[in-house]
């Protein structure tokens, strides 16, 4: 309305034409300073989906899980910060008291950082981890050692003279932080295809070389058994104990001749690579060069370079960058070359699983269009570039195996949040023969301190007889005088 007052015509109100109103320096930069502001507002909201939408896309590249220092719960998490309401829903009710009404930073400190190079691979271990928790939280026995109870309880419970009581149930219900650690390490087992039929090979090569050694001892002594047995002083009853042990390695001689362990294994070694055989052929075949559109031929190739051993080289590239990133002796130039080099690195290593997960897509499209009975081929997981980062190294001996290219890293000191995996400082990497040298180290030193203690301990208590022994004498000699 002030609008059409300002640019109605003079006739209309029978006067001279009035001037149009303008607005005044101030009110100028007034509103320019608002539109400034709302195209900051607008950048701010769309930088903020953006953020988001990366998170997204990367949820999963990690997995932390945090370990209550008192009850040994664990909790897993795609986030390095605790969600009450998530991370309460993950805890089974044990009876009164097992579940808190929030979580304490004091009690619930960060265990290991798992890294994989794909999201995927992580969201997968994550929901089996989950799901394996809370089976060992439903199904349980008493015949297992449980070290959150005293030893004289967890003997009478495993004798069965009693049944543990609620609060004892709670307890070993609540321990699962050893059972989590398992549970990682058999999952990234199950995750190594290549790493399982090299296993039965080696396996087979091995059985092999026991059957052959075991042979020629059982012809040394079948030939000693024969002589004995030829001895002419021998009669039938005499001869009778050298005829059952001949008879008995020759049918142990038989058994290893048919190896119906060798032929089990050989068949087993046989399954496994006419299926990946199977795999790639039929990948192939989806995946020709006619039938693969534009759009996905650079996914294809990558696909295969990353197959072909490009994952494992980014890996070692990336680890033995790290290496050379943790020494102090470097100069600036140096590392930020080096550090210009693992992020060229994981960038391709990104591109790669990106790839593999589109052609896995595409494949699985495929086949369901086709009307295919067979079922969806699975992502081809592998273990390059998974790692994990310990607050406490030894944790890692709570499993009995580790796969060999799962690489062991420090976590360094924590408070009270998993570090940032992205901007935390490189630590030295920890092979297996690493982690399992540096525990045997460690059980050297505590026999030694144990050893030291109890030498200490004699010495003490033969000084002390000594003493005892003397200080009568003295008296002895004191009262003569």
């Amino acid at each position: 309305m002030f609008a059409t007052f300002l640019s109605a015509p003079s006739s209309t109100f029978g006067t001279t034409p009035q001037p149009r109103l303008s607005l005044r320096p101030c009110q100028t930069h007034a509103a320019a300073f608002i539109m400034e502001l709302t195209k900051a507002a607008q950048a701010a909201r769309l930088a903020k989906k953006a953020f988001f939408a990366q998170k997204a896309t990367e949820q999963g590249r990690h997995i932390f899980i945090y370990n209550n220092i008192r009850t040994n719960q664990t909790i897993c998490s795609l986030e390095r910060s605790l969600n009450n309401h998530d991370a309460l829903s993950q805890l089974a009710y044990a009876g009164k008291k097992t579940i808190p009404a929030a979580l304490r930073k004091d009690v619930w400190r960060p265990m290991a950082i798992v890294t994989f190079p794909s999201p995927a691979q992580g969201r997968s271990v994550y929901q089996k981890l989950r799901e394996f928790r809370k089976l060992h939280e439903l199904h349980w026995d008493n015949n297992q050692e449980y070290p959150m109870l005293p030893p004289e309880t967890q003997k009478r419970i495993k004798e069965g003279k009693a049944a543990p009581t609620k609060k004892e149930r709670a307890k070993i219900i609540m321990d699962q932080k050893a059972n989590t650690i398992a549970d990682l390490a058999a999952l990234l087992k199950t995750h190594d295809e290549g790493g399982s039929v090299e296993k039965l090979r080696a396996e087979v090569q091995a059985l092999e070389a026991a059957q052959k050694s075991r042979l020629a001892e059982i012809e040394q002594e079948m030939t000693a058994k024969k002589l004995e047995m030829d001895d002419p002083k021998l009669n039938g009853s005499t001869r009778k104990p050298f005829l059952v042990v001949y008879k008995s390695l020759k049918r142990e001689k038989e058994l290893l001749l048919k190896g119906e362990e060798r032929e089990a294994l050989l068949k087993r070694l046989n399954e496994k690579e006419s299926h990946l055989e199977s795999l790639k052929r039929e990948r192939e075949k989806l995946l020709s060069a006619e039938a693969v559109p534009k759009a996905l031929a650079k996914d294809v190739e990558l696909a295969n370079k990353a197959e072909n051993g490009g994952l494992s080289r980014l890996a070692e590239e990336i680890t033995e960058a790290n290496k050379f990133l943790a020494t102090e002796l470097l100069t600036p130039r140096l590392r930020r070359r080096w550090g210009s080099r693992v992020e060229e690195a994981q960038r391709e290593q990104k591109e790669m699983w990106r790839a593999i997960e589109s052609v896995g897509e595409e494949m699985a499209r495929r086949m369901a269009k086709s009307g295919s009975k067979a079922p969806p081929p699975k992502p081809r997981w592998g273990l390059n570039g998974v790692s994990i980062r310990w607050a406490d190294v030894l944790d890692a001996d709570y499993a009995a195996e580790w796969p060999a290219k799962v690489v062991h890293d420090r976590l360094g000191l924590v408070k009270h949040s998993a570090p940032d995996p992205k901007r935390a400082a490189p630590g030295l990497s920890i092979t297996n023969k690493e982690l399992e040298r540096r525990l045997k180290e460690e059980e050297a030193m505590e026999a030694e301190m144990e050893a030291a203690e109890g030498e200490a301990a004699e010495g003490e208590a033969a000084e002390g007889k000594t003493a005892e022994e003397g200080k009568p004498a003295e008296e002895g000699k004191k009262v003569v005088v």
